[in-house]
């Protein structure tokens, strides 16, 4: 067991989220039937964790969040704390400078495959006794990240964002962080502004003794909407197949899970000739209708995937409609009813 608690930081405006994150954070969407958030938890969890810090917005009232936690193993521990205005990492993590112990983990809410970094920045810590452990990754534009200069196993400077003049090291840092109390004495003297958590880090590593070690995970982002796409794949890798009792599965569907599991959840209906193509995932009272053709997909609670329906790809929001239409590599945000005919291309927009 880690003797270190985790503060997840979901407290941010998520403007670059948008259509997606207008009534929650994105750290809150769900996907294979948690959010975000819970499948990030469950990773500390099972690195060792039992403590945590959620720290959210007002816009995500305290209730609504715990909410969110109620499921979490009954020996884990989740705090919610409320920063009142989106004034970066920094504010946030300051609103728990009196409740956190000497050393402690830092990560967003959308890392849910960071159990194995933490359990690395924790043996790290344990054999240097060092204030602070980052983790980095190489980077071929170190211009668009806040950058680790380093001797040895020492960081030296963190950078944020610098010209490529400023620098020759390609180190970017990782976001998820092993820091101190020591830090957060720094920090609480640092000037607020948009990059005082940095700002503060650089300082304390001209001060303190910060370590850093070299993260080869690939660590999932969510700066925008389509990155759901990309985790909903890493999630989907990693479920362990499953058929609910109570779901109901005609004879003459076919599940075929020879390129990767399937979950059909509790009270899930799939019906008559429907080819589902794992890995894929079909949520809580969901219907997938005759003759639709699921592949690399996930359909949360409560969607509903009408007759001849191609969805590939893509994430089916919890009770958002479809029928007779081809869905592919998109998401259907919550609630959202399309009729029949439609189609969505895959040409992505976000690069030339």
């Amino acid at each position: 067991m880690l003797d270190v608690p985790l503060v997840i930081l979901a407290a941010g405006s998520s403007s670059r989220f948008f259509p997606l994150a207008s009534n929650y954070h994105k750290g809150f969407y769900t996907v294979l039937g948690k959010s975000l958030a819970e499948h990030t938890l469950l990773s500390a969890y099972n690195a060792g964790v039992r403590t945590a810090f959620a720290i959210v917005s007002p816009h995500d009232s305290v209730a609504n969040s715990n909410q969110v936690f109620a499921n979490l193993p009954k020996d884990f521990k989740v705090e919610v704390v409320v920063q009142p205005a989106p004034l970066g990492m920094g504010d946030a993590l300051l609103q728990l400078q009196t409740q956190l112990p000497k050393h402690f983990f830092v990560a967003s809410p959308y890392h849910v495959t960071c159990g194995s970094i933490l359990q690395l920045l924790y043996k790290k810590q344990q054999a240097t006794e060092c204030s602070c452990v980052l983790a980095g990754e190489q980077t071929l534009h170190p211009e668009r990240y806040g950058i680790i200069e380093y001797s040895g196993d020492k960081v030296t400077a963190v950078i944020e964002k610098p010209k490529l003049s400023e620098t020759t090291s390609s180190m970017k840092i990782s976001s998820v962080y092993l820091l101190s109390s020591a830090y957060l004495q720094k920090l609480s003297k640092t000037e607020q502004s948009e990059y005082n958590f940095e700002l503060a880090l650089n300082t304390h590593a001209k001060e303190a003794n910060i370590c850093w070690v070299e993260n080869t995970q690939n660590l999932p982002t969510l700066k925008y909407a389509w990155h759901l796409l990309t985790l909903m794949q890493t999630l989907l890798s990693t479920q362990t197949a499953k058929q609910a009792p109570t779901a109901k599965i005609a004879k003459t569907a076919v599940l075929d899970e020879s390129n990767g599991p399937i979950v059909i959840a509790d009270n899930a209906e799939v019906r008559d000739f429907v080819k589902i193509l794992g890995p894929a995932y079909i949520g809580e009272n969901t219907l997938v209708g005759e003759y639709s053709f699921i592949r690399q997909s996930s359909l949360e609670s409560g969607a509903r995937v009408g007759a001849y329906t191609e969805v590939v790809r893509s994430l089916i929001c919890p009770d958002a409609t479809v029928h007779q239409s081809y869905i592919a590599d998109s998401i259907l945000g919550p609630k959202t009813k399309v009729g029949a005919g439609f189609i969505t291309a895959n040409k992505r927009f976000d690069r030339k």
